[in-house]
């Protein structure tokens, strides 16, 4: 993961190539050394509420992380499927409200798009993640701590060939069910040809989810004119 060197190296490009006042210049950097401090410590109970990111923020770091330069609406309308699946719980009263998230939240919806780049429906990726939490976060609190792990997922788009599939007429991709798995599609014998592997590595991805905060913490801290003890993010 970045050093606090590093964010702040991080945070002075994200201020781009525009003039910015020492006042802003401070500001920018100690959002970015908060920011960088917030998330390792955020590591150690990854579903703690301590950290709060808001949706405009979220949504700037995963079109970042993604490189989607345009075409906002349409990554808009990605995200807002992928919500609307329930990989993240709304803890907000009666849906009102500024909707906020936290740091795992930022991590799953990451990892989402990831699969989805590789053609992995939607619905698959959510349920891939919802289904194997337990297992995904000892990767992301072991990659701060120097590992570099790496997730192999196992991608069958016949996986929902089966009797069940067929009484139903189906056995297309259409049906999701066990497209993707974490281990050897149970439903294959020992002779059948096992199915490709995504390979996703967690650290590189985390290191960058981590960087892309830091430097929206920077930017929201000029924008907002925030204050040396009170960024925003």
């Amino acid at each position: 993961m970045s050093t606090i060197k590093d964010a702040l190296a991080a945070a002075e490009d994200a201020l781009g190539g525009e003039q910015h006042t020492s006042e802003q210049l401070a500001d920018a950097t100690t959002a970015a050394r908060r920011r960088a401090a917030e998330i390792l410590v955020s590591y150690d109970d990854l579903r703690a509420d301590g950290m709060r990111i808001q949706h405009r923020t979220l949504r700037t770091v995963l079109m970042r992380l993604h490189g989607v330069t345009d075409g906002e609406p349409a990554f808009n309308a990605r995200l807002k499927h992928i919500l609307s699946l329930g990989l993240v719980i709304d803890n907000r009263d009666d849906g009102r409200g500024r909707r906020t998230y936290g740091l795992v939240d930022v991590l799953e919806l990451a990892l989402c798009l990831q699969l989805q780049r590789s053609y992995v429906p939607p619905a698959a990726a959510v349920r891939f993640v919802t289904g194997n939490r337990a297992h995904l976060d000892k990767f992301w609190s072991e990659a701060p701590k120097g590992a570099a792990p790496r997730l192999y997922v196992e991608v069958d788009a016949f996986a929902a060939i089966g009797g069940e599939g067929r009484a139903g007429g189906r056995g297309s991709r259409g049906n999701e069910v066990g497209t993707i798995s974490l281990g050897r599609m149970a439903h294959l014998g020992a002779d059948a040809v096992p199915p490709s592997s995504l390979v996703i590595d967690m650290a590189d991805l985390q290191r960058r989810v981590h960087d892309q905060l830091v430097r929206a913490g920077a930017r929201d801290a000029v924008a907002s004119n925030a204050t040396r003890d009170e960024p925003v993010l």
